[in-house]
């Protein structure tokens, strides 16, 4: 996480933002040879960011987001949602 996302949400946001890493790690790894077999790199479907208004997570891929999308929705949503 930069500078700025740690001024805006603190260490909480920061451990929240590890757990999202391994989760999001674990779905990926679920799904490896579906991203061998379309040769997308899994580091590169996705978008996070933040700003004053919170943490963004957008899935760029279109494949990734009808394979697994609500699965990777609903654990960032679990994730950074959860007080």
């Amino acid at each position: 996480m930069s500078d700025l996302g740690k001024l805006l949400y603190g260490e909480e946001a920061e451990d929240k933002l590890e757990l999202f890493k391994r989760k999001q790690a674990e779905i990926f790894s679920k799904y490896r040879s579906f991203f061998e077999h379309e040769r997308i790199d899994p580091a590169k479907s996705y978008l996070l960011s933040w700003d004053s208004s919170g943490v963004h997570y957008k899935i760029t891929e279109p494949l990734v987001e009808r394979k697994m999308g609500k699965e990777l929705e609903a654990t960032f949503t679990e994730v950074f949602k959860s007080t």
